[in-house]
């Protein structure tokens, strides 16, 4: 694919640790939504705070797309072709 880092360079091991990372803080931030974050020393459901949840999302904004609405415009050309049911009875 263009623009694809070549494979076994630095700057794909650093985007391979990058999407590794974001997975990672989309799995915490789904687990503090659904009430299921576990401390895993003590075995307690943990909440995160304010300030990580901040910080998780500046990190996201760094690696992930925004998903606005994007508007375009231009020409669209579609053909199509209309095939009347008699019609298909006699190609079988």
């Amino acid at each position: 694919m263009a623009g694809e880092p070549t494979k076994g360079t630095r700057e794909m091991q650093e985007t391979h640790r990058a999407r590794i990372q974001t997975s990672k803080l989309i799995s915490r931030l789904q687990d503090n939504a659904n009430g299921s974050l576990i401390d895993y020393k003590t075995k307690n459901p943990v909440e995160m705070t304010q300030g990580q949840i901040k910080s998780a999302e500046i990190l996201l904004k760094k690696t992930l797309p925004d998903l606005k609405a994007i508007e375009l415009s231009g020409s669209l050309y579609l053909e199509a072709k209309v095939i009347y049911l008699d019609q298909v009875d006699k190609d079988l």
